[in-house]
């Protein structure tokens, strides 16, 4: 959720509290005469008077007046809202958040907590949520600082970014807290609405992220922590794909469209044009060296030429009713295409030089495959299959063996890291599981979103992999770090 005022502030003065949530109250009562919050020097007295008796916690102020209408409709009933959450660090600096809106009477959640109105977290994760995690079953508060340190803030002496270790060593030499290439910021506030699929691109500088509640593209420059906007488009964006060497961007639009985009010299030019009875695209991967751009529409993929989009080969629904589900997927030589389809318990892999589909049974299932990701070196198939549950299967690509099963339900992506030995999977559950890719070994369990998660990319190097929300934010998370915390 995406507020119309946030600000965090470390430490401030009575004044400079006052004169924040002066502000944050004209934010939320912008355009507004009624329901409104009128903020007084004797509401801020109050507020602190809260935050001498508690070292942590969270107020909200609702505008008065009594709800007449119900529905969360565009027409319906609206108050604002102000926020403050408030936490406590190891040098008794208090940090607040504060936040502010105009929301619906209907719904209730925003009501209570405007932060995170659907789930509930504790108040350091509301003032200061970067680097700030939840972990296990039952899930326990985990902060990671950019120096490898993980576990409970207290023990790590939290000053709300970073450790007491490296926060002392930069007060005494100057030097900045994140190091040198690291991203300047790992929660991307991007997108109004859903946040859909992600790519980095080859340097591992750039993320790119589409949002599917206001079909917008926008690539973060990860050092600066700045994002410009590459796409403003009327039409919902289904699928995107970076080339692995040029960092050429493609991007799939609901109608069938792919457009090609140069970040370098920014410009946009279409690939392929709509046609009629294609159908909706779905998944778009480039080949190892980029010449080749796979297409999947429901019933079709095709292989484009990724300079020109010639068609060079393509695979049409026939009796084995081939149907690409979330993926489609180049193994390392370009030379095989994974396809997902709606033949029970079957996988594609088509050999498009020679015009060949071979079929990958999968063992204990009986229904569709509708995700297949291939790792790095060929060897590892990972799958979504939904029969008689929902289940991931890893498959060794040369015997068709699942030689893993792992518990997974309502699956929305899955990735497999750069070094080919961690699976990312996100779900309507709300949470990151990370599996070893040679026994299907539980890595850890984690939860920062407030709302399901729609896509995951790991980066270049392994070091950082992103999620997307539909909470309209992008996260980064150190995958190491945290996989060594759950161990």
């Amino acid at each position: 959720m995406l507020l119309r005022f946030e600000r965090v502030l470390v430490g401030p003065t009575p004044a400079e509290l006052e004169a924040a949530l002066t502000e944050a109250a004209r934010a939320a009562n912008r355009g507004c005469r009624v329901r409104v919050v009128r903020w007084t020097a004797a509401e801020t007295k109050k507020l602190l008077a809260h935050v001498r008796r508690a070292p942590a916690g969270y107020r909200q102020w609702n505008g008065p007046g009594e709800r007449r209408q119900r529905g969360m409709t565009p027409g319906g009933e609206t108050r604002s809202a102000v926020a403050v959450a408030w936490w406590t660090d190891a040098a008794r600096r208090v940090h607040f958040r504060i936040g502010a809106d105009r929301v619906y009477t209907a719904a209730a959640g925003a009501l209570e907590n405007l932060f995170t109105p659907y789930v509930t977290r504790p108040p350091l994760w509301w003032t200061e949520p970067e680097n700030i995690y939840l972990s296990g079953q039952p899930a326990c508060l985990v902060a990671v600082c950019r120096c490898g340190a993980a576990g409970d803030p207290d023990s790590l002496g939290w000053m709300g970014t970073h450790c007491a270790a490296c926060h002392d060593r930069a007060e005494e030499t100057g030097q900045p807290l994140a190091p040198p290439g690291e991203p300047a910021r790992t929660v991307l506030v991007s997108h109004w609405g859903f946040a859909g699929p992600l790519g980095f691109t080859p340097d591992g500088r750039t993320l790119v992220s589409a949002g599917r509640g206001n079909n917008q593209l926008l690539a973060w420059n990860l050092a600066a922590g700045t994002a410009r906007e590459l796409i403003a488009s009327g039409e919902p964006i289904r699928a995107l794909a970076v080339a692995p060497e040029s960092g050429e961007i493609a991007v799939g639009f609901e109608s069938g469209r792919i457009d090609r985009l140069d970040l370098d010299r920014g410009q946009r030019q279409p690939l392929l044009l709509p046609t009629s009875g294609r159908g909706e695209l779905v998944s778009l991967a480039y080949s190892p060296d980029g010449s080749l751009l796979a297409a999947g529409w429901y019933g079709r993929v095709a292989l484009l030429d990724s300079a020109s989009g010639v068609q060079r080969a393509h695979l049409a629904e026939g009796p084995q009713t081939l149907k690409p589900g979330r993926y489609v997927a180049f193994s390392p030589n370009g030379r095989v295409l994974t396809v997902c389809t709606s033949r029970l318990g079957v996988l594609a892999l088509w050999e498009w030089e020679a015009g060949q589909v071979r079929e990958v049974p999968i063992p204990a299932s009986g229904a569709a495959v509708h995700y297949g990701v291939v790792s790095p070196d060929g060897e590892t198939l990972a799958i979504v299959a939904s029969f008689p549950q929902e289940r991931i299967h890893l498959v060794a690509t040369t015997t068709g063996e699942a030689f893993a099963t792992l518990p997974e339900a309502r699956v929305n992506d899955l990735a497999i890291s750069p070094a080919g030995d961690v699976l990312a999977v996100v779900s309507q559950e709300e949470s990151l599981r990370l599996y070893s890719t040679r026994d299907g070994r539980p890595l850890g369990r984690f939860n920062w979103h407030a709302m399901p998660m729609n896509a995951v990319a790991f980066a270049p190097d392994g070091r950082w992999l992103a999620t997307s929300s539909d909470d309209g934010r992008v996260k980064l998370w150190p995958v190491r770090d945290l996989v060594a915390f759950a161990r």
